[in-house]
């Protein structure tokens, strides 16, 4: 717990050039750009987190407690056929589902299982859209980032998987953008939004 909490919140521990690198820009498309996760240098990132505050407040979180009950229902829902014993779990998926789970609930009030359009973007290698695999195709694509050094050599020997990796990037932050577009709308229109991260922030 002493390691955990000096890597969380001791200044002097930085961010490692290499990952900072990766979550940047993964195989030349640009993943979470210059965003609060890849700012190395903590004066620089310290006030842009400050201002991310009101929305993770003990008040605020509070009022999101049915979202996170939600997810934790469907989480035990997914794993009751596995109660009795006689068949291994699928945990790792399990985990997986339920993290993506709470983040599109309480911070978008959407649905990770949500299949978001492939065709009408134009996705060659892409044929899946819901959040839940392009997370997945984008994690390996860090994963094989991490272990392969010369990222313009492995587009050169592996185009098309480096295309794929593009166009997962590409369609959830595209996804991304849409969910925010259409909530700065509602809330600019006086419409009613959802009571969650998003429209808090």
């Amino acid at each position: 717990p002493e390691d955990v909490k000096k890597v969380a919140f001791d200044e002097s521990v930085t961010k490692s050039h290499d990952t900072v690198e990766i979550m940047n820009n993964l195989f030349g498309q640009r993943f979470m750009g210059h965003g609060l996760f890849t700012i190395p240098d903590y004066e620089t990132w310290k006030p842009r987190r400050k201002s991310y505050d009101p929305s993770f407040k003990r008040s605020s979180l509070k009022e999101l407690l049915p979202k996170f009950n939600e997810c934790a229902d469907t989480f035990l829902e997914r794993l009751r056929p596995y109660a009795s014993g006689k068949r291994e779990a699928p945990m790792k998926e399990a985990f997986h589902e339920v993290a993506l789970d709470v983040v599109s609930k309480v911070a978008f009030s959407s649905d990770f299982g949500k299949e978001w359009g492939s065709k009408r973007r134009g996705l060659k290698y892409i044929t899946d859209t819901k959040l839940s695999h392009l997370t997945l195709i984008i994690l390996k694509g860090i994963m094989r980032s991490s272990t392969f050094p010369i990222k313009r050599l492995f587009m050169l020997i592996h185009p098309q998987e480096a295309e794929m990796y593009h166009e997962a990037i590409l369609t959830m932050r595209s996804i991304g953008r849409e969910c925010i577009e259409k909530r700065v709308k509602a809330v600019t229109s006086g419409e009613e939004v959802p009571n969650d991260i998003l429209t808090q922030m």
